[in-house]
């Protein structure tokens, strides 16, 4: 969805895209993070599997991003939307 609006707005770079992309996630991310800490709803052994497998993926999804053809990256974001939204109108009632 972010990907299809920043299109909308212009942008035509996947890589700048998927950048800003990833820095809003962060922010929504942050202030879901403090949230749940200031609330003590963290079980932190779990957190930090998650945290290490966050981590992990980040870089190697930014790293093979970055090489990735932006036509095909474009044709698979647009497939996977459209496959959803047609799981969720026939399975939503």
């Amino acid at each position: 969805m972010t990907l299809g609006m920043l299109a909308m707005m212009g942008m035509r770079d996947i890589n700048a895209m998927g950048a800003l992309r990833t820095l809003l996630a962060a922010a929504i991310n942050a202030a879901a993070v403090v949230t749940f800490v200031v609330a003590k709803a963290v079980l932190w052994p779990h957190c930090a599997v998650m945290v290490a497998g966050s981590l992990a993926g980040g870089w190697f999804g930014a790293h093979y991003a970055q090489k990735a053809d932006p036509r095909k990256v474009r044709v698979v974001v647009i497939c996977i939307g459209v496959a959803m939204s047609a799981y969720f109108f026939v399975t939503v009632r």
